[in-house]
């Protein structure tokens, strides 16, 4: 509320007769029972002033209260449609992600049982392939045992020989090598490389000169007082230079072959080597009932 102004014309007080001043006059009285007027009207017009202004504060409160209200319900149904759609997407994001580890799962599973089918059909055809070989296998067994008990024929009437010996070694390759004068054999199997036979004829004598005694170049042996000796080309039927100990004697048909082997030959005092080029093998001796071949 705006203040009350209260003006007094002082030229129309100015123009009213003087009074005395023993007793105070009426417009005193009527100025101050305005000035009370007014004070009271003053006072009537702020508490107005302050019960309008405590209507209209009584009025904006309900609105200030619906608006916060309103501003809260806002806020929660916000936070609800927000934590709605979270959990819906995250509910969603679960299902996707738990039916994608059922599809794996599924996948590995698959594959796994199609390994083990794979494996189940190999080890059949496993099973079935050692079937077969161990039937293959034991024909050949008794095809070997067969083999090893076939038995084929060697004769040869120039040499003075004859012997049988197993299938497997092939057929017997002879060849007859010419000297300065007689003959050398050598013989061979065409299924077996490791065993090789031999000899010279009585009057044998090499194209080249040689110091060397070739084991295959031999008459045979000759025996005497239970002691053996190596004869050699050209040596006589009794030759004693060369001394055998065999190893082992093997009889046949009234005969004996001698196992030799290179420390069977007896060495000489100051020999330089072996009387007899034999090598790492073993072979052996056998004298023969010819007329011009007598050793093998």
């Amino acid at each position: 509320m705006g203040s009350l102004n209260i003006s007094v014309n002082k030229e129309e007080e100015s123009k009213k007769p003087a009074k005395k001043r023993g007793r105070p006059r009426k417009a005193t009285i009527k100025t101050v029972a305005k000035s009370a007027e007014i004070k009271t009207s003053v006072a009537e017009a702020r508490k107005k002033s302050k019960t309008v202004d405590k209507q209209k504060d009584s009025k904006k409160n309900p609105k200030k209260e619906r608006n916060i209200l309103t501003t809260i319900i806002s806020a929660v149904v916000v936070s609800l449609i927000v934590g709605g759609v979270i959990y819906a997407w995250k509910t969603d994001e679960g299902k996707k992600k738990i039916d994608q580890l059922r599809s794996d799962a599924k996948a590995v599973r698959v594959g796994f049982e199609q390994d083990i089918d794979r494996l189940k059909n190999k080890l059949t055809g496993i099973e079935t392939e050692n079937e077969e070989l161990k039937n293959t296998t034991k024909e050949l067994e008794e095809q070997v045992k067969l083999l090893n008990g076939a038995k084929k024929d060697f004769v040869d009437p120039e040499l003075g020989i004859s012997f049988d010996y197993p299938a497997t070694f092939g057929d017997v390759v002879l060849e007859m090598v010419d000297g300065k004068t007689g003959k050398k054999f050598k013989g061979t199997f065409s299924k077996n490389e490791k065993l090789v036979f031999g000899g010279v004829s009585s009057d044998y004598e090499p194209m080249a000169t040689t110091t060397i005694v070739e084991f295959l170049e031999t008459q045979g042996f000759y025996e005497r007082r239970d002691n053996y000796y190596f004869i050699g080309i050209g040596e006589d039927r009794e030759s004693e230079d060369i001394e055998m100990i065999p190893s082992k004697g093997i009889e046949y048909d009234d005969n004996v072959a001698l196992i030799i082997y290179k420390n069977s030959f007896v060495l000489d005092e100051g020999a330089d080597g072996l009387p007899v080029n034999i090598g790492e093998n073993i072979g052996a001796l056998v004298n023969l009932e010819g007329d011009n071949f007598f050793g093998l």
